[in-house]
């Protein structure tokens, strides 16, 4: 219908225990794990995570209930993007914590009592979390997230962490940071502003946007 296609929604992914691969391409989970034992343990001394968990206090629920914290850390952050979903308090409780199709978790990141940021995710299945929503103050605490997010569920025996998110979202060169890496599906980003709306021309170029899968899908 001619609408603008303003960008592409991307899939990165990262492998943090070796345990689903190997059984994939051995089809033997005996050697898998005895692989997997030797691997995993590499895996985690390589990881950059590991630099992340000292200096925030972390706090993870589980549907939580957000309040007029959120609100406020939205106002206060927000001003970095030209465009993004108002992510305040009553949004996130309709979106993620009422939401009938996902039990959502949510890892806060405090200092000195102040919220630094968040991260909102789901179990797809028991070896596989799909990162639905982040905001954060700064690069610090959003490495900070997704370091404490791999060390936690490594230990829950998470094997693969996966995040949908708009090409130039400026979060996945804290992915790339980590080792994440982009897979081959993609989707097409769509928008159409009212051309007489004043701001028609920022809301089309995609670099003004902050856009994670959780903005979109249902």
């Amino acid at each position: 219908v001619g609408h603008p296609v303003i960008g592409q929604m991307v899939r990165y992914a990262k492998v943090i225990r070796l345990n689903k691969k190997m059984q994939e391409m051995l089809k033997t989970k005996v050697v898998a794990d005895v692989i997997s034992g030797i691997g995993n343990p590499l895996l985690k001394l390589m990881g950059k995570e590991q630099w992340y968990h000292k200096g925030y206090d972390v706090e993870t629920g589980l549907n939580i209930k957000y309040t007029e914290e959120f609100d406020a850390f939205f106002d206060q952050e927000s001003k970095h993007y030209a465009v993004c979903v108002v992510r305040d308090a009553s949004y996130l409780n309709w979106r993620y914590s009422e939401s009938p199709l996902y039990e959502m978790i949510t890892l806060s990141l405090r200092k000195n009592g102040k919220l630094c940021g968040y991260l909102i995710y789901y179990h797809q299945t028991p070896d596989v979390v799909q990162i639905k929503d982040v905001f954060y103050e700064n690069d610090d605490a959003a490495r900070h997230l997704i370091g404490v997010l791999i060390s936690k569920l490594r230990k829950q025996g998470v094997c693969t962490v996966s995040v949908g998110l708009l090409n130039l979202n400026p979060f996945i060169e804290i992915l790339r940071f980590f080792g994440f890496s982009q897979r081959i599906d993609t989707s097409s980003v769509i928008v159409y502003p009212n051309p007489s709306f004043e701001y028609a021309g920022v809301v089309k170029d995609a670099k003004n946007w902050f856009m994670m899968v959780g903005d979109r899908d249902v």
